[in-house]
């Protein structure tokens, strides 16, 4: 039978989450802060706390409950996950695919882990696109053409970086490895008529 305390924190998180569903959240903020005061490990209350600084806009103190999420569970997944999400969110995509890439050594074959991986790296190249810096979305692109060679998201990028540099040889070269996996493919095939025609 659960002790006063531990009925203490799950009431106090109930009343949280109503505050949260309603969104009071000043209320459930206080509510999760006091089930914290006593249990500080508590996932739940960590879990919801982080939700109410996202709510409110505070991505640092969201962040900082999650490595106490993370730290203090460093065995569940869902926590690092959660992390890596955020953080590719606030543009730390190396950060985030640093995460990915533990949970991918610790749960090799985990194919969730590894599409994660690959989608953090899309986002990061696009990201990087937007940026302007070609360089660094040519490296995210070929992380995932080194364990998904047809991606082609990843491939288009490559043809249009290179393409953007006018370097033929790597265009038709990433061209010919799309056509390899979509032969018919008539923007493909303009592509490739256009550069050869150069």
């Amino acid at each position: 039978m659960p002790g006063i305390q531990d009925r203490y924190v799950f009431l106090t998180e109930k009343t949280g989450q109503q505050y949260l569903a309603d969104p009071q959240d000043d209320l459930a903020a206080q509510a999760f802060g006091d089930a914290l005061k006593v249990s500080p490990s508590d996932s739940t209350g960590l879990e919801n706390m982080s939700s109410v600084l996202l709510l409110r806009g505070d991505t640092a103190g969201a962040l900082m409950t999650l490595d106490t999420l993370v730290a203090c569970y460093p065995a569940d997944p869902r926590f690092s996950l959660r992390k890596a999400g955020l953080l590719a969110e606030t543009g730390r995509y190396d950060d985030a695919l640093a995460l990915i890439g533990d949970l991918n050594t610790r749960y090799a074959g985990n194919e969730k882990y590894a599409s994660d991986r690959i989608y953090m790296e899309l986002l990061a190249a696009r990201s990087a696109l937007r940026a302007e810096e070609p360089e660094e979305a040519r490296t995210y692109y070929a992380r995932v053409l080194s364990s998904q060679p047809d991606n082609a998201e990843a491939l288009a990028g490559m043809v249009n970086l290179y393409g953007q540099m006018g370097r033929a040889d790597s265009v038709l070269l990433y061209l010919d490895r799309a056509l390899a996996d979509r032969p018919g493919d008539r923007e493909l095939l303009q592509k490739k008529a256009g550069w050869l025609a150069q």
